[in-house]
């Protein structure tokens, strides 16, 4: 989490009507907000990592039913599948058993045969 700023200190005669609930809420929202863009910084770096690496090993890669090249893989018992679209946009998502490529059987454990 992120060090509290500082508060700017009110002068007599000119403070502002103080609501504590809403000074802490929008103190909390600030915080999550920042901590969001920066998050949205680093996916934006991973995935461009991930986009050079897709194309670098295009040719290694099965290809669906569009002609996207896709990339299978494993973290645990779920199966997540990298795809890099003809329009070169990269998406990961879960593989749901309908959409394992012919011939591939997963067993039990998430284990490719």
């Amino acid at each position: 989490m992120t060090a509290k700023k500082k508060t700017q200190t009110e002068l007599d005669g000119f403070e502002r009507p103080a609501i504590e609930s809403l000074d802490s809420a929008c103190m909390t929202y600030r915080e999550n907000r920042d901590e969001r863009m920066k998050l949205t910084k680093e996916e934006t770096e991973s995935k461009s990592q991930l986009q050079a690496l897709l194309i670098e090993h295009e040719a290694e890669l099965e290809r669906d039913s569009n002609g996207n090249a896709v990339y299978h893989f494993e973290d645990g018992d779920v199966r997540y599948a990298a795809t890099l679209s003809r329009s070169v946009n990269v998406t990961v998502r879960k593989v749901k058993p309908e959409d394992e490529p012919p011939g591939l059987t997963v067993h039990e454990g998430g284990e490719a045969a």
